[in-house]
């Protein structure tokens, strides 16, 4: 990588640098400080920039073919045509590897609508979440959790989070029962998943795949934003895939795994060390132990480990 940026930056026209944005850091020998998200990819600044950036002008250019007589960088990339082809996987038949691959087109335009929302471009986020469920829906392709620098994400979940951010900020009530929709079936898939991983053994779950552990991890995410969202919360404990659930106990599972998750984050993404320090604490405060960070070589090299109990 070191030898395509030298070379690049040697030659007498030098071009736009980019990586796919699925490669991990650790792929970059030491330039991915150095790369900013633009979506699809990560172009190369030639500065540091922060490691959970994301240009959302660029990533939503892309998408939608609004690459205005400004966005250079865009009409910089040898090849360039608007719009975007993406998606069609709609009452289709998708096969496990274009699967695979849309599932991550997907997530990652998911991420965006979310970053959108953030930033307060609601419209933008709406117009991005809609595509979502428009060209690459679920009943084609099924949801999934997914990871952004260790932290675990629900498709389904996230973009309830659009539907609700845009239906009160545009005034459009309607987009509250899509939210409703979505949290409900991710809050009956991320059950079943939990059914089905109370049902291995100690054995079996530690020969197999990660993703039921990751899956049903999960379960109080929907749930949470459906609380906060003000739903009937007789409606979802009617869900029979969470018949009996304990929400109390759930609620402080999930928050010690997400605090974990953040303490992760925080060796790839920097933090204060003050708040970096709270998260150990909360993390402590909520039950964790220290063997609980046995796997992670990051976590007890930490200055920080220490606060956390045998």
């Amino acid at each position: 990588m070191f030898d395509i940026v030298a070379t690049n930056a040697a030659s007498a026209k030098p071009r736009p640098v980019y990586w796919l944005s699925s490669l991990g850091p650790y792929h970059f020998s030491g330039l991915y400080p150095y790369t900013l998200d633009t979506g699809l990819v990560r172009r190369f600044e030639g500065r540091e920039v922060s490691a959970d950036s994301l240009d959302t002008s660029a990533f939503f250019n892309a998408i939608t073919g609004h690459a205005g007589k400004s966005d250079t960088v865009a009409r910089a990339i040898p090849g360039f045509r608007q719009p975007f082809a993406y998606g069609n996987a709609a009452n289709c038949y998708v096969d496990p590897t274009s699967a695979s691959m849309l599932g991550n087109l997907r997530q990652r335009m998911i991420t965006l609508a979310v970053t959108l929302a953030d930033e307060g471009q609601i419209g933008r986020a709406l117009q991005v979440a809609e595509t979502v469920c428009r060209e690459m829906p679920f009943s084609t392709m099924e949801g999934k959790v997914y990871s952004i620098d260790y932290l675990l994400l629900s498709e389904r979940t996230e973009l309830a989070r659009v539907f609700l951010a845009a239906a009160d900020s545009l005034h459009r009530p309607q987009l509250k029962e899509t939210a409703r929709q979505l949290l409900a079936d991710e809050t009956a898939r991320l059950g079943e998943w939990r059914r089905f991983y109370n049902s291995l053994t100690a054995g079996q779950k530690n020969v197999m795949s990660p993703r039921p552990r990751i899956e049903q991890s999960q379960l109080y995410a929907p749930i949470d934003l459906w609380i906060r969202a003000g739903f009937p919360l007789k409606e979802l404990l009617s869900i029979p895939q969470i018949k009996g659930l304990d929400l109390k106990r759930e609620r402080t599972y999930f928050e010690r795994n997400r605090i974990l998750r953040l303490m992760l984050h925080a060796t790839r993404v920097p933090m204060p060390e003050a708040e970096e320090m709270r998260l150990y604490r909360q993390f402590r405060d909520l039950g964790g132990r220290a063997s609980d960070l046995a796997a992670y070589p990051e976590l007890t090299a930490s200055p920080f480990a220490g606060l956390i109990p045998e």
